[in-house]
């Protein structure tokens, strides 16, 4: 470090000359300490000093040499760097090659150092002298000194003793033997005293993510640690539930290295830890020390089985299991805070893992005749293993997971399947077995959502403030499988069916069941159906596998209770939250006259009660539930995919070729797309925005999100428009709509009072209904007058032959539901087992329901001759099968049957939903996973569960949101519905976008580190400090154990 410094002198003389355009700036990369070598002033001598570029070149080479033998190898190129371009400038290209070279070998030096972690990168010690007397100016100072890397404390100290003893006499001088402070107020006046003590360098967390080496971590250090136990009673010795640790941190005036051997500590800084965080400390240690042998690639076999028999070798060193039964069993884990309990659990957790892996490393290392000492030590760690998984009471795995996990994983799919496989179907349920209409089913349906959202806070509160969480998960799984059984029991026909047609005689019944059936369902919470082809439904199938895996649910999650940790309730946070919230405004109402002073934030009117950490907790958690307001706008979109887009299914074709969708179906796309589009945002989308250099915080991702949802429902009401252009447009309550049907086997004209004159073909209808304003119209068939009597709001088929009108039947006035087929014919015609009758000719039949796909007619006579008729069937047609006087039994008997058209099948393909599935879950996944990431994130870490709660809220009020609209039915127009809900979201997001901008990211760890200090013993005087307004003066002085004194 001399000649760098020299170097860097001369440099800048140099520089100052106008001879090198580099000055000591250009070593600053090498250390800092030679900005002080910047401030040279140009004196007297430095005049008569004649420096030049062959001297500077010379002090670089000389530089280089010193670093190659001190091994600082990484530091080389930085001192060719400034010699490169001279030797460059003078194409002197031997020295160029040799300079290269040496590169070269300094770059294969650094790879071998840093494989074999045999590099002599020094000691330190801190060296601290007392005594006015001796020492004088040097009297309570501290220094840090450098010594080579394996230089013992009993050297060193031998050593110092020896100087200073020849300096003041062997007997005026004395070492202290121990790292502890000293007070000077208890030493000898007569005597000089010497503490030596060893340290180590100090990187803060974020220092050794960017230091990665060896070399990095030990060059350009000016901070060092050094640990001393204690016992809060002041004894010497005690057990490790008595042992506490005073970790100081010292602070140089200059970095290591320096052109001198030993440098004075600036300032010092102090954190004394508790018995527990001195266990996670020490097993953190372990834990960091074993995987970084592991880590290495070539092991040093010695020092691994070393740490391994230290580690979990009962013999040899009790300490993991010393601090387990200490800490961690039952009975003493109560004295300590719950979260230093879990934090030492999962240290141990990582250190049962660490000496497995590397137990697995040292058997692939050992020879044969070492097989031996290592199944002993294998034997240790399965003794070691199983005492702690008594002690912290840990399950027996499988595939690395405690079984436990996988009776609440089973739990978790059935509850799930039964709560979705029950919700997808709902909607249908309400409107073609109760009957009720779109808006209707669309208002219960989101009613029961909310709720379903509303009453997990519930149970929330009840777990944690009354029953324990076990209690609660059982007794609401059994009101949630009671209600699934109520609402498949309520689908059943027969039990109010007594004439068995297929239609329920008690609707009322019926509903009332559903009702008590979902409000059962919803409070559950808080802890695949068929297709429809007749009067006779399979609902009852559809609700009855979701209470049958709700059973299953139930069943898992009990048999499992003796692998759960049953903890004893603890009291809400929510209410926790509540209740400070209450207090601050309360007490600020109270204190609103001018007399007293304003306080930084309102929740801080809360202080008088509630400690510091909790008010700044809240205050992060207000700050985040403020962004929640407009949040419930998206889901009142998103939940919409389970009502108005499965209703919209319903009138569109669902055949794709080799299976048929059916529409409650149509859902599955938005947890498939969720699976596919979820690692696909992680891995491409959002690493290619970075590398665009563009700023996708989480909250311009759920802004993104918003706006996808709202184009989802622009794609919805767009195809709603196609949708809306292929459905029959139907006689409103002024008119009514006719047609004809002509039985004749010739052409027949028809006129009909005031309209244009038709024909209508022989055994066919007309093409399409005339509308009529009037009831009464006159007609004439053929040249044969007559007066039609038609009904208001309805649809006709006029027969008609030779002889004019003959019979007229009613239409439907419906587009048949569930994408069956209405058919009607004349004679007498059976479908698969239903019996249509006997007809007498020019008599109709009644409608019969036909599903999707070839449908096979069988038309027999009362001589029991027979006709099969095959029709190929869409969605939601109807259709007059027309069996003319020319119809007669045999081989080509179907040649002659007319199937009249008078409700075209649905026309649009059910893919075309795709396109709004996948930007509703584009807008979900950015949106929701974002949005929970975020929200855990900004979230205190003991108010997660608040934010949660906040969350489950949004999406409640959402559904309020769309049962209020629903139920208000003002748009005529399903499309313009859509587009109402998509123009409110874009505005929102609008609004959630300002309030974004504003919004500042915090982070909570840092903001309760400052808090989390206070001594709870100390909490009654805090709040009396905190009533007499002095609390700052008193967390100053009073409640923190991080202190720095000035050196």
């Amino acid at each position: 470090m001399c000649y760098v410094h020299v170097a860097a002198l001369v440099a800048e003389y140099l520089k100052r000359k106008g001879m090198f355009r580099q000055g000591c700036s250009a070593f600053r990369v090498i250390t800092p300490n030679i900005d002080e070598e910047a401030a040279m002033m140009e004196d007297v001598g430095m005049q008569d000093v004649h420096f030049n570029e062959e001297v500077l070149m010379e002090l670089l080479e000389a530089c280089a040499d010193g670093l190659w033998k001190a091994e600082r190898y990484e530091l080389i190129s930085d001192i060719y760097k400034l010699i490169i371009p001279i030797y460059e400038q003078r194409r002197d290209f031997e020295k160029l090659a040799h300079l290269y070279d040496t590169l070269h070998r300094a770059y294969t030096k650094v790879m071998e150092v840093m494989h074999s972690g045999k590099r002599l990168l020094g000691t330190f010690f801190r060296v601290a002298f007392f005594g006015q007397g001796f020492f004088e100016d040097e009297d309570g100072k501290e220094y840090i000194y450098k010594e080579p890397k394996f230089t013992p404390l009993s050297e060193i100290s031998q050593r110092l003793l020896k100087l200073y003893s020849d300096k003041f006499g062997q007997e005026n001088v004395k070492m202290i033997q121990d790292s502890g402070r000293v007070n000077p107020k208890d030493l000898e006046a007569k005597f000089a005293y010497i503490q030596v003590t060893h340290v180590t360098p100090y990187l803060e967390e974020k220092e050794l993510e960017e230091r990665k080496t060896d070399f990095e971590r030990s060059h350009n250090i000016r901070r060092f640690v050094f640990e001393t136990p204690f016992t809060e009673s002041g004894k010497r010795h005690g057990g490790v539930e008595e042992q506490c640790k005073r970790r100081t941190v010292l602070t140089t005036t200059h970095c290591f290295p320096y052109v001198k051997k030993r440098i004075a500590v600036m300032y010092q800084h102090h954190t004394d830890l508790s018995p527990i965080e001195v266990a996670i400390d020490e097993m953190s240690g372990k834990v960091a020390e074993l995987r970084a042998l592991c880590a290495t690639s070539e092991v040093d076999m010695i020092r691994l089985q070393l740490k391994l028999q230290g580690s979990i070798s009962v013999q040899v060193n009790a300490g993991p299991l010393a601090y387990a039964r200490a800490f961690l069993d039952d009975a003493c884990a109560k004295k300590y805070p719950d979260n230093k309990v879990k934090q030492l659990k999962e240290v141990f957790r990582q250190f049962v893992e660490a000496c497995g892996q590397a137990l697995a490393v040292n058997e692939r290392l050992i020879k044969e005749d070492q097989q031996e000492y290592h199944d002993e030590m294998k034997a240790s760690y399965k003794d070691l293993a199983r005492e702690l998984s008594h002690i912290m009471h840990e399950q027996p795995s499988c595939l690395g997971y405690p079984v436990s996990i996988f009776f609440i994983v089973v739990n978790e799919f059935c509850e799930r399947f039964s709560y979705y496989g029950m919700k997808a179907v709902l909607v249908l349920y309400f409107k073609y077995f109760i009957g009720w209409d779109n808006d209707f089913s669309t208002t219960i349906y989101h009613t029961f959502v909310a709720l379903c959202y509303l009453t997990p806070i519930m149970g929330a509160i009840i777990a944690d403030s009354w029953l324990g969480k076990f209690k609660t998960i059982v007794y609401l799984s059994v009101v949630y499988t009671i209600g699934q059984v109520i609402m498949a029991v309520s689908s059943i026909h027969d039990i109010t069916d007594t004439n068995r047609d297929g239609v329920p005689d008690n609707m009322t019944l019926h509903i009332a069941l559903s009702m008590l059936g979902l409000i059962l369902i919803a409070l559950g919470t808080g802890a695949q159906e068929c297709g429809i082809y007749s009067k006779r439904s399979c609902f009852p199938l559809a609700f009855g596998v979701p209470a049958a895996l709700m059973v299953v649910a139930l069943i898992v999650f009990v048999a499992g209770h003796g692998m759960y940790i049953m903890e004893s309730p603890k009291g809400n946070i929510l209410l926790r939250v509540m209740k400070c919230i209450g207090f601050a405004v309360n007490n600020r109402f109270k204190h609103r006259s001018k007399q007293y002073p304003k306080r930084e934030h309102w929740m801080d009117w809360a202080e008088e009660k509630y400690d510091k950490l909790l008010i700044a907790q809240v205050k992060m958690v207000v700050k985040v539930l403020f962004l929640y307001i407009p949040l419930p706008m998206f889901w009142a979109l998103f939940d919409q995919q389970g009502s108005r887009w499965t209703l919209q299914a319903t009138i569109m074709d669902g055949n794709f070729g080799a299976f048929i969708i059916q529409p409650d179906q149509m859902q599955i796309v938005n947890p498939i797309l969720i699976v596919i589009m979820v690692p696909i945002m992680d891995s491409a989308v959002y690493p290619l925005i970075k590398k665009c250099h563009i700023n996708f915080t989480p909250l311009r991702r759920m802004t993104v999100g918003m706006l996808l949802a709202a184009l989802a429902f622009v794609a919805a009401a767009l195809l709603q428009i196609q949708i809306d252009k292929t459905m029959p447009k139907f006689p409103s309550s002024s008119q009514t709509q006719v047609k004809f049907l002509n039985l004749e086997n010739t052409s027949l004209p028809v006129l009909v009072e005031g309209q244009e004159q038709f024909d209508v073909p022989s055994f066919d209808s007309s093409i399409e209904y005339l509308t009529l304003d009037t009831m009464d119209v006159a007609v004439s068939v053929g040249g044969r007058n007559a007066t039609g009597y038609f009904l208001k709001e309805m649809r006709h088929t006029v027969l008609i032959n030779a002889d004019g009108m003959i019979q007229t039947l009613n239409d439907t006035t419906e587009k048949p539901s569930q994408g069956l087929n209405a058919i009607r014919t004349q004679l007498n015609i059976t479908i698969k087992s239903d019996e249509l009758g006997f007809l007498s000719p020019s008599e109709g039949s009644s409608y019969l329901m036909v599903p999707h796909g070839k449908a096979n007619f069988t038309i027999w006579n009362q001589d029991g001759q027979n006709c099969g008729y095959i029709m190929q069937l869409g969605f939601g047609s109807s259709y007059t099968v027309l069996i003319p006087s020319t119809f007669s039994f045999g081989q080509n008997c179907t040649n002659t049957i007319k199937a009249v058209q008078d409700i075209e099948p649905n026309g649009v393909h059910m893919a075309w939903q795709i396109i709004q599935y996948f930007l509703m879950t584009c807008g979900e996944v950015v949106f929701s996973v974002t949005g929970l990431d975020f929200s855990y994130a900004q979230a205190p870490s003991n108010m997660k569960s608040v934010l949660q709660a906040g969350w489950l809220l949004t999406v409640a009020v959402g559904n309020i949101i769309v049962l209020i609209v629903a139920e208000a039915g003002s748009l005529p127009d399903q499309w313009a519905e859509y587009l109402l809900f998509a123009s409110l979201l874009v505005a929102v997001s609008i609004v959630f976008a300002i309030m974004a901008y504003f919004y500042t990211y915090t982070d909570p760890a840092e903001i309760e580190s400052k808090f989390m200090e206070l001594e709870p013993e100390d909490k009654k005087k805090k709040e009396l400090e905190m009533m007499t307004k002095d609390n700052v003066a008193y967390e100053q002085s009073e409640n923190t154990d991080v202190k720095q004194t000035k050196i």
